[in-house]
């Protein structure tokens, strides 16, 4: 139910989808939010995928904006490891085509690890109150449940991850 960033049969669902559109004479110029996921898709681990995203690509005469980079860079945090994987090499590939952007999405990827690497800093016994005066109850009333914690640090694994990932595409394709 994740649309172009679903499961595969989901994916290319949405993309034959598209594929028809084209075909007739359709342009996604027009949405940028949907010619970035269709850039991530021309970048997909599956194959399948990436060749009905990159006809559906060429057919339409896309070109990439050179302002690919926030929509991009929040897929590296998804928690479906294909979209991340799909994310890091759209976002080398994006880097190669766009070469004056290469420095600053560069300084974007690393900032973005270092702000989700956990803090190792002891909280004292005044910040810890103050911050669990802040914290949103659970649904029903009473304390937070301690799993809220594990969620936000799997989060953060998560966008890490597909830093390490961007990273290590742009390594192989020299961006």
């Amino acid at each position: 139910a994740h649309g172009m960033l679903g499961e595969v049969h989901v994916r290319l669902a949405c993309l034959r989808a598209m594929s028809r559109m084209a075909a007739s004479g359709h342009s996604f110029a027009s949405n940028p939010l949907l010619e970035s996921r269709l850039w991530v898709c021309c970048h997909d681990p599956d194959d399948a995928v990436k060749a009905v995203a990159n006809e559906i690509w060429t057919v339409t005469g896309l070109e990439l904006s050179p302002t690919y980079a926030p929509p991009l860079l929040a897929l590296l945090s998804n928690p479906a490891e294909h979209a991340r994987q799909a994310a890091a090499q759209a976002i080398a590939a994006a880097m190669t085509t766009h070469t004056s952007t290469a420095s600053a999405t560069a300084k974007q990827l690393c900032e973005l690890f270092t702000s989700c690497v956990p803090t190792t800093k002891k909280m004292t016994e005044a910040e810890r109150i103050e911050a669990s005066l802040f914290e949103k109850p659970s649904s029903n009333g009473g304390p937070k449940h301690p799993a809220t914690a594990a969620v936000s640090e799997e989060s953060a694994w998560m966008a890490r991850s597909g830093v390490a990932l961007a990273l290590e595409a742009c390594g192989r394709q020299g961006a």
